[in-house]
């Protein structure tokens, strides 16, 4: 009895959602800078699936420069942009515009 306990108390206090999943660039996003505000780097995008557009921050200033080179790199070959999420709260189908940086493990050009 006390395993089952343990079990559905494991269940129970598992999140809801949770994502370790390639997300697809529609066709048409774009990199934008935070101009004279900061050195965020964003991807302004759509993924697949989805009909909004979204600002995902893809650089801090600190960290990911390697994916600015990777998105950059993707659009003057014309290839479509991956992103791997990580997030216990967030699927491609929820994944939120100005999400917060971390939720993002790897970017991919495919």
């Amino acid at each position: 009895m006390k395993k089952i306990l343990a079990i559905l108390a494991i269940a129970f206090a598992m999140p809801a959602a949770h994502a370790e999943e390639w997300c697809t660039f529609q066709p048409g996003w774009s990199v934008v800078t935070h101009g004279t505000l900061g050195d965020n780097y964003f991807v302004l995008a759509a993924l697949v699936g989805r009909s909004d557009w979204m600002w995902i921050q893809i650089s801090n200033g600190t960290v990911g420069k390697a994916n600015i080179a990777t998105v950059l790199a993707a659009q003057l070959a014309d290839k479509s942009v991956q992103i791997y999420l990580d997030s216990n709260t967030w699927t491609c189908a929820t994944f939120p515009s100005w999400a917060p940086m971390g939720s993002i493990r790897h970017i991919k050009i495919s």
